[in-house]
């Protein structure tokens, strides 16, 4: 499990000081923490994390998303 979404070190890496305007970042880092083998991400941001990672998974795995 991670918890990572909108966390100060996204902001230390470059992202935006208001910890609302961390999508971008908060996706990144879940987005590769999944790669690496994580299976729970604690989110904020839910739908947009869900659309993310359907698409991921699609594109690595070439699982059909639908329309």
């Amino acid at each position: 499990m991670l918890g990572a979404s909108r966390k100060g070190f996204i902001r230390a890496i470059g992202q935006p000081e208001d910890a609302n305007d961390r999508m971008p970042g908060s996706l990144a880092v879940g987005l590769a923490a999944l790669a690496q083998g994580v299976q729970i991400l604690r989110v904020h941001d839910v739908a947009a994390t869900r659309q993310a990672v359907n698409l991921w998974q699609a594109v690595v795995y070439g699982e059909h998303i639908g329309t």
